[in-house]
């Protein structure tokens, strides 16, 4: 780029975000939108990217990146619509196949939509939009419509490297202060290394990369262009000859296709009745017989044998066929120009191979009976764009436990300012209720409860959806009465729940958080304020145990909603993988010697091991080999010769269950463990299957070491500096 060009899109910036104001003033006297929109077009490498984010860094603005491959095109208004206003939007890399024209079936944002977005009703306003492509030529042969002058502001050509920008990119990238060379040995140098580059040959990204290379070495960089340049030469020389081999290579498998191998096909000029086969292959058929045609070149005779062939289908094209006849000839096809009009509709495309389906497929296939899709909670994708993470209340989650927690509350209830308004809500699951119950009260600074509420939102919902939901009614109740200068506190036992309306996503439950958003987005126009509070369950806290009375309530009322949530088929799915796993393992598990673990306790069905954090992993691996049988111990040891018998050091027979329970060794350890209830004798389903029973068995393990290698080995040592002294003697027996 000229230095012309680098001034005039300066000015252009300048003028865009100096006064906006006024900016936006005179183009609407002129009709036109407060925008402006570039095309950065060239070779690759050439820095039109790059350019696009140094133009939005030097200018402090937001940069919005658009992957028009990703995007629904609903989706995209929705998201430009809430892009600030001083921002870049780059659309990289646009090229014809982008685009699908309108009315077409082909993959491809819709064209009709991105010519709106530039410069139709839907264009926001406030930002400055930047595309660049490869392929300047092929997107005006394309259309016409997307490159016009008005929508196109100013279209940039990204050339080769000049040797003036060289060396500045020389000086840029070899300048360090703290350095031996000076500005003027780096100058020196830059205009020698911008001397060497030939013009129109190399790309800025090329010459940036063997700058990197020797970075640090000014002079390296100059003693080496020469050689870098002629190597690249080289490369490129390569590169055109395998080119044209391979081009050759194409071009002589087309010609062999033909039937013509002294001439180089090319494609025919042709147009109505002689008309040209565009698909990439079909069969034609007719009865039992197929034939297929998967040239790109005016029809001529082809056979085919049956062995290769498909199925038909119905073509989606079928005017790329006009005058294809199919006659039979023995057990071969042939493909003739006089198809008979009755048959133009009988074309179909190889059948490809069926695959089996995916695991998603497979979960989807399993559960649909259960539920009504129709039903399901909506998700609205996009919705919130990244830079839009605040919501326009205050969440307050205290890290206190339950019961000083509910002390302050108390407290802060009692004294509460004259002008704040207390909503509790909370939700509830009973087993005489037959659905999940939302409870909601209100109490009003003199402490009368001013109203009560209760809902039913059917089975197909857990108690956190309630749970929002509850909050999200009680957002709503608030905006109904609020008046300036109050002051909402909304409180719920349930964290999870105030987390996720504290963070907005497009996860689960987020039409509560959109609707929570706008209503408290309407109680703070209304001039009153709002937050939402965690507060302990079953505390002793009135107005809590105030809604979950309401809430039980509720499960007996009838329901007023019929909605599935994600969070309930995501449980349901847990639950049928569960009984299916469980199913298979006791099938399998039939013929098992009943001393097994698997045969003596319940399966339990996890996604991972769950054991307490901060364990050594000795520890760990020693605590699941007690639960299996398999370790350390001499009766699994004997059975493999390993051990000459299964006896313990205090003559009982060593087993995890003598270990853990018996063994008057570790009698003393046993006892400390056992402390909380001392007079109940523990189990080894207790110390090996309860969560409260496995801690207690990783402590006596830390403190033992019992069936870990370390302690294996320390015996063995034991054991045979024992025998070598009973067959040695002792010490009379010494010369």
């Amino acid at each position: 780029m000229d230095e012309m060009q680098k001034d005039e899109i300066n000015r252009e910036f300048n003028l865009f975000y100096s006064d906006t104001e006024k900016e936006e003033e005179y183009l609407a006297k002129l009709g036109l939108k407060h925008k402006r929109a570039y095309l950065f077009h060239g070779i690759c490498g050439t820095g039109k990217s790059s350019l696009a984010i140094a133009l939005a860094t030097s200018y402090n603005l937001n940069v919005c990146s658009v992957d028009l491959k990703r995007y629904d095109p609903e989706d995209l208004k929705v998201v430009l619509r809430g892009v600030p206003k001083r921002s870049v939007v780059i659309y990289e890399d646009i090229r014809p196949s982008t685009f699908r024209e309108y009315g077409s079936q082909e993959e491809g944002f819709p064209l009709s939509t991105f010519l709106n977005l530039l410069d139709g009703v839907a264009s926001p306003e406030g930002h400055i939009s930047i595309i660049t492509t490869n392929y300047l030529k092929e997107l005006d042969e394309f259309s016409h419509e997307l490159l016009r002058e008005g929508r196109i502001n100013r279209k940039i050509n990204f050339t080769w490297i000049t040797q003036d920008q060289a060396a500045t990119m020389f000086i840029i990238a070899m300048w360090i202060p703290e350095a031996h060379y000076n500005r003027e040995d780096i100058s020196k140098l830059a205009s020698e290394f911008g001397q060497l580059i030939p013009e129109g040959k190399i790309t800025h990204s090329a010459v940036l990369e063997y700058l990197v290379s020797y970075r640090g070495d000014p002079q390296g960089v100059v003693n080496n262009a020469g050689k870098w340049i002629q190597e690249r030469k080289s490369w490129k020389e390569a590169e055109k000859e395998e080119e044209k081999r391979q081009a050759k290579l194409r071009g002589k498998k087309v010609e062999d296709s033909d039937g013509d191998r002294g001439k180089r096909r090319r494609k025919p000029k042709t147009s109505g009745k002689d008309s040209v086969i565009r698909t990439r292959s079909f069969v034609a058929s007719q009865g039992n017989e197929t034939a297929l045609y998967g040239m790109r070149h005016q029809a001529k005779p082809i056979q085919v044998y049956p062995s290769i062939l498909a199925k038909p289908r119905p073509s989606k094209n079928p005017r790329s066929i006009q005058n294809l006849t199919n006659k039979t000839n023995g057990n071969r096809s042939r493909i003739v120009p006089s198809m008979k009009k009755e048959n133009q509709d009988v074309v179909a495309t190889p059948q490809r191979k069926q695959l089996k389906p995916t695991q998603l497929e497979k979960i989807k296939n399993s559960i649909q009976k259960d539920f009504d899709p129709l039903t399901l909670e909506g998700i609205h994708h996009f919705y919130f764009p990244p830079w839009k993470k605040e919501v326009p209340y205050k969440v307050n989650i205290s890290k206190l436990g339950k019961e000083e927690a509910a002390m302050i509350h108390n407290l802060a209830f009692k004294y509460r300012c004259k002008n704040t308004i207390a909503i509790y809500t909370d939700a509830s699951s009973t087993l005489e209720g037959i659905r999940i119950g939302i409870g909601i009260a209100v109490i009003l600074p003199n402490g009368r409860i001013s109203h009560q509420e209760t809902i039913n939102i059917g089975v197909n919902q857990l108690v956190y959806n309630d749970e929002l939901l509850g909050v999200t009614k009680a957002i709503e109740y608030t905006n109904s009465i609020a008046q300036p200068g109050n002051k909402f506190k909304i409180y719920s036992d349930n964290q999870a729940g105030l987390f996720r309306l504290k963070t907005p996503s497009d996860l689960p439950g987020q039409s509560c958080q959109i609707k929570a958003i706008k209503v408290a987005e309407a109680i703070q126009n209304k001039g009153a304020e709002i937050s939402l509070n965690w507060v302990p369950g079953h505390t002793s806290v009135q107005g809590n145990e105030l809604a979950d009375s309401l809430a039980k309530e509720a499960t007996k009322i009838p329901s007023s909603s019929h909605e599935t949530s994600y969070a309930f088929i995501g449980m349901d799915i847990k639950r049928m993988k569960s009984e299916n796993w469980i199913a298979i393992l006791n099938t399998n598990n039939f013929h098992q010697p009943s001393s097994t673990y698997s045969r003596n306790y319940p399966w339990k069905i996890s996604s991972k091991i769950r054991v307490p954090g901060n364990i050594k992993r000795s520890t760990i691996c020693a605590l699941f080999l007690l639960k299996i049988g398999h370790g350390y111990f001499k009766s699994y040891l004997k059975r493999f010769g390993i051990s000459s018998n299964d006896s313990c050091r205090c003559g009982g027979k060593e087993s995890p269950d003598h270990l853990l329970l018996n063994c008057p060794i570790y009698k003393t350890v046993r006892k400390t463990l056992n402390k909380d209830n001392p007079t109940i004798r523990p189990t080894m389903k207790y110390l090996l299957h309860t969560k409260a029973g496995i801690i207690k068995t990783l402590e006596f393990i830390e403190a033992t070491r019992i069936a870990t290698r370390s302690w294996h080995l320390n015996r063995m040592h034991e054991e045979e500096e024992e025998e070598g002294g009973e067959e040695g003697g002792g010490p009379e027996d010494c010369d």
